[in-house]
């Protein structure tokens, strides 16, 4: 089974010896605290204007709370062709920056990213974050890929079958979403998708300070 795995900064200790250790964090079916690692999609909003969001966590040993995030969302109704999302990992100190990289292969093709470093100050540590703007083509070239990995600011990362569903039920929705069930007569307009930080608003991570 693959699991969306990470690999971090490795302890002082063992800095010199990064060329020859594996910098991917082990994998697991479940995070410590017994989250799967396939993740949710869920829906929220109004009625006329549903948001669609995914999250899929993934576990980091560099992380403060051992894993980080990967947060999909968007507004079919909208925009039916493409999605935000943004990619995680609260540390006790800020180890991305504006300068990070974020490169992606799907079966062995790279497609080209751009993102964009959003991270904050937490209550502890500090919220590193990159944001990335998705078009829906490339959500449904991940859920129906036999391969999907990367780096995100030199952390490695690879997308399981697990994680590859969940995908897949994401992009069903929206495409389901982007299409009214009946005309909108009359539905007020709305603004795009929230620009506030996923996450922000759950359980799991802290207030900002």
């Amino acid at each position: 089974m693959l699991a969306l795995c990470v690999s971090c900064a490795l302890p002082a200790g063992s800095r010199n010896d990064r060329r020859e250790q594996p910098r991917v964090a082990r994998e697991t079916a479940t995070l410590p605290d017994g989250t799967p690692l396939e993740g949710s999609v869920v829906e929220q909003g109004a009625a006329h204007a549903p948001d669609l969001r995914a999250q899929i966590p993934w576990p980091n040993v560099a992380s403060l709370w051992g894993w980080g995030a990967l947060r999909i969302w968007g507004r079919p109704r909208d925009d039916e062709m493409h999605v935000h999302a943004i990619v995680d990992a609260p540390a006790r100190a800020r180890r991305w920056g504006a300068m990070c990289d974020v490169r992606m292969e799907i079966d062995g093709e790279r497609v080209a990213l751009r993102a964009s470093y959003i991270g904050r100050p937490l209550t502890r540590g500090v919220y590193d974050a990159v944001r990335l703007d998705l078009s829906i083509e490339t959500l449904r070239a991940i859920a129906r890929a036999d391969r999907v990995e990367g780096e995100v600011c030199g952390d490695r990362f690879e997308i399981g079958a697990e994680q590859r569903a969940t995908v897949a039920r994401f992009v069903e929705r929206f495409d389901d979403l982007a299409v009214p069930s009946e005309p909108l007569r009359g539905a007020p307009p709305s603004s795009g998708p929230d620009l506030f930080l996923p996450g922000w608003d759950d359980e799991i991570w802290p207030t900002p300070a």
